[in-house]
């Protein structure tokens, strides 16, 4: 009986080998990557990146990550963001925190402000070896004083949390505000809902509705979401079932399935 039980594990462990064993390349795709390997070793950037790519979609993350980063030391931002992405997610090998980081460092140094947030990310990460409030907040308000609405809106979110400390409320509102101003569609929604309730600043339903709306208008799901909630139940708005189901449908188009759940539980 052990025996066989051990020719029948044999068995299964080849088979699900066989079955997980890659195919043989395309002549096609087996062309294209010898050309761009070509290149890229003779120095060509462009090539560097897509070979990189074409092995990232190939799910071969470390061949992606070594030239991601050959064409990250000759300066390509593209190159330096996705190497610190596979960084990041850990792909096929341990979180690399630090790389991450010392790619985004590069890309400030390449002018690219943006990566002030990014920075700030690594460091608010609670799971991450880096985790450092503070630090995160310096990065974040750099990013923001560079007028990133995403590091603005970091940074409202951040003080909203209590993250480091007790909320912020004043200085998440100011935040927010100037993100939403920015034409930031989430912080457009943040923003509306410190204004509905009065948290960090003085109450103001009607411009809460306005920046809901523009929320919305911008993409927000979640803002949709709300709105068909409020307009559905005649919470702070005038009930109009009609105009909340154009809301629920609006929210499941931008990517919102929960508002699936009003449109088949509710009548219109």
């Amino acid at each position: 009986m052990k025996t066989l039980f051990h020719i029948l594990l044999f068995s299964a462990i080849l088979a699900a080998g066989a079955r997980a064993a890659p195919g043989p390349e395309p002549e096609d795709k087996r062309q294209r990557r010898a050309e761009l390997t070509e290149k890229a070793f003779q120095g060509d950037v462009e090539s560097m990146l897509l070979l990189a790519r074409f092995y990232k979609m190939n799910q071969d993350y470390r061949g992606a990550a070594q030239w991601f980063r050959k064409a990250g030391e000759r300066g390509n931002a593209s190159a330096l963001l996705e190497l610190a992405a596979l960084a990041r997610g850990g792909w096929d090998a341990p979180v690399d925190e630090e790389l991450a980081r010392r790619c985004y460092l590069r890309l400030l140094e390449l002018g690219d402000n943006t990566a002030y947030r990014l920075l700030g990310e690594i460091y608010e990460d609670e799971r991450g070896s880096l985790h450092d409030v503070t630090q995160a907040i310096l990065y974040y308000q750099d990013g923001a004083n560079n007028g990133d609405p995403a590091a603005m809106l970091a940074l409202g979110k951040l003080f909203t949390r209590a993250a480091g400390g007790p909320p912020r409320h004043e200085l998440a509102r100011h935040w927010l505000e100037r993100a939403a101003q920015l034409e930031n569609p989430e912080a457009m929604r943040h923003f509306a809902l410190q204004l509905l309730y009065g948290v960090g600043g003085p109450e103001d339903q009607n411009q809460a509705w306005v920046w809901y709306r523009r929320a919305s208008d911008k993409g927000d799901g979640m803002a949709s979401l709300f709105l068909g909630d409020a307009l559905y139940e005649g919470r702070w708005l005038p009930q109009n079932k009609a105009v909340a189901k154009h809301y629920y449908e609006l929210a499941v188009k931008q990517g919102v399935t929960a508002a699936l759940i009003p449109l088949k539980e509710r009548q219109f």
